[in-house]
């Protein structure tokens, strides 16, 4: 009997033992810590704890707001961060719930059957604009709860309240609410002053003082910033006339030097330089290598090119032609005749019209001569064959008349030498006899007296 007592007592001690086992185990494995009140519509943080001995699957709901996952699945970690957003009142409950369905969740191989909430009250802000939203941070040691924004009391005025140029006038007039300005001044204008001044004394003005102007649209911005750092901006844009300042003349052309050369590049090989044209000094380019100087000008027809300029003067138009693989520039034709048989004519190589020669004679009629400057900087006459586009040195040939006054003046010289010759031996013959007969004529005296 006493035994039969006593192996029920066992039995019924073991049952106890396990369902406490199984109590102790779901009641520690879950927990849940996080913000207990937010503002309306403010986002918070919540912490599931207790996941290092789970694997399963979780599901989140929430109501009266949102959460950024719907599941989670535990397999090793510590803990799981959820992040919700609150409703506009009321409060906020957060459930964690394992998939019991699938009998995934569990613990040392146990299942999970039960689930945790956290409930977050939302707190409406007072009239004045506070919240009471300081006790929403508190929680759990651990919870990264989202910490609510203070009213940014700083001042966001950032207009002007001037705003002044030194030359020229602002167009339109000044108006704190308007941020694009337009100022014409003329083309001898080559700095101007802006100044300006914010209405918030507590903001700040960025883009004022001297500023160096070109020929043509200038742009700049002031800038007035705002205590908080909002920012306004004034868009100033001056328009400096662009007429030439310097004129000059190439024929019965009239030209004026280029004063806003922006966007223009110089021909390769040149660089910047002050070159001196019609006793003022502008802005040119020069190449070295070719002794060759040449500024930017524009005739009445607002037709903008490089020209040559030496001593002061414009030379003619820069101009250059590649002929087999070769670069020449373009000179203007010698005045002196060359030869009688080439004429002063227009040639045309290529698309280029250029001053040189062609020959009288139709035979040759194919063949021009064009004064040119080759890569090296040599100016020299070539002979252009315009069927082939062929160029080479050209020699001038020695005349059928200059031949025979050369002739002539061979035969004359000769002449004149032999005749020269003659009168030179004659003149020697001549002294060498006297001399002889003097000679004689001493000694024969001198011994004469000594008989």
């Amino acid at each position: 009997m006493k035994k039969k007592i006593y192996s029920k007592f066992i039995a019924v001690l073991l049952v106890a033992l396990t369902v406490c086992s199984l109590n102790f185990k779901s009641s520690v494995a879950l927990g849940m810590t996080g913000s207990t009140s937010v503002s309306p519509n403010q986002s918070f943080k919540v912490t599931v704890t207790g996941l290092s001995n789970i694997r399963g699957k979780f599901f989140v709901t929430v109501s009266n707001g949102t959460a950024d996952i719907n599941s989670f699945f535990a397999n090793g970690i510590s803990s799981q961060i959820i992040t919700v957003k609150a409703g506009a009142s009321g409060s906020v409950n957060v459930v964690v719930s394992p998939d019991t369905d699938s009998d995934t969740a569990t613990i040392d191989g146990d299942l999970i059957k039960n689930s945790v909430s956290h409930k977050v009250s939302i707190k409406i802000p007072s009239s004045g604009g506070s919240s009471d939203g300081s006790s929403g941070n508190s929680g759990s040691s651990g919870n990264s709860g989202t910490t609510q924004t203070p009213d940014d009391t700083r001042s966001k005025i950032n207009t002007l309240s001037l705003l002044t140029v030194s030359e020229g006038e602002l167009s339109p007039k000044f108006d704190a609410n308007k941020t694009t300005y337009n100022i014409s001044l003329a083309g001898t204008v080559k700095e101007v002053t802006i100044s300006a001044k914010a209405k918030d004394t507590k903001a700040s003005v960025q883009g004022t003082g001297k500023k160096s102007l070109k020929a043509g649209e200038n742009t700049f911005k002031v800038i007035c910033k705002a205590e908080n750092g909002t920012t306004k901006t004034y868009t100033l844009v001056f328009h400096v006339d662009e007429t030439p300042l310097v004129y000059t003349k190439l024929g019965d052309v009239n030209l004026g030097v280029v004063r806003n050369m922006e966007g223009i590049k110089a021909p390769t090989g040149f660089k910047e330089t002050t070159t001196r044209l019609e006793k003022q000094d502008v802005e040119g380019y020069i190449n070295e290598k070719l002794n060759l100087t040449i500024v930017y000008l524009v005739n009445e027809a607002g037709e903008k090119a490089f020209y040559i300029v030496n001593d002061e003067k414009v030379i003619r138009k820069y101009e250059t032609i590649e002929i087999n693989g070769k670069t020449y520039v373009l000179l203007d034709s010698l005045d002196s005749k060359i030869t009688d048989s080439l004429k002063k004519d227009k040639v045309k190589i290529g698309d280029i019209e250029l001053n040189g020669w062609t020959f009288e004679d139709k035979e040759h009629a194919n063949y021009s001569v064009v004064y040119l400057m080759n890569d090296a900087g040599e100016k020299n006459l070539y002979s252009y064959e315009s069927t082939e586009g062929t160029l080479q040195k050209y020699i001038p040939s020695v005349e059928k008349n200059d031949m025979n006054m050369m002739t002539y003046i061979f035969i004359g010289t000769t002449a004149v030498f032999a005749v020269s010759t003659a009168t030179v031996a004659y003149l020697y013959m001549s002294f060498k006899k006297k001399s002889i007969s003097a000679i004689r004529d001493y000694y024969a005296s001198k011994n004469q007296d000594f008989d």
